[in-house]
């Protein structure tokens, strides 16, 4: 989450995952802070930018769409009936909706300015 100056990690002890808070600021060192005792600010916005990340990045809507597709063709026994003039995951204009509620609470104003960019570029990112 560089546009709020920080990152998120996770370290595995055992069998527990821990979430952690770091800093990316070269000037300054802090140490992690575990998620769990950062500003709510932090716990509400991490969960957020990992998901549009996530689908901005990382999400494969050709897989997905014929995974499904077939899945629900295959589950209803409606298999036998499919045509295959068009590869679902080859639609030009896929959309993700996310929904958020409130997601400046607890952020300061520059924070939430800083979010709304981040969200905005990510919702035109391609990959290339």
């Amino acid at each position: 989450m560089d546009y709020l100056g920080v990152k998120y990690s996770q370290k595995r002890d055992g069998a527990i995952t821990k979430h952690y808070i770091e800093s990316i600021d070269g000037n300054r060192k802090y140490p992690p802070v575990k998620l769990e005792n950062a500003s709510s600010g932090m716990q509400t916005v991490t969960p957020l930018s990992v998901i549009i990340e996530y689908y901005a990045k990382h999400y494969n809507f050709s897989k997905f769409g014929d995974k499904i597709i077939f899945k629900y063709l295959y589950e209803s026994d409606d298999l036998k009936k499919f045509n295959a003039g068009l590869n679902i995951g080859e639609i030009k204009h896929k959309n993700i909706h996310i929904h958020i509620e409130e997601p400046e609470l607890s952020l300061y104003p520059e924070s939430r300015r800083s979010l709304i960019n981040f969200i905005v570029n990510r919702c035109f990112y391609s990959r290339t």
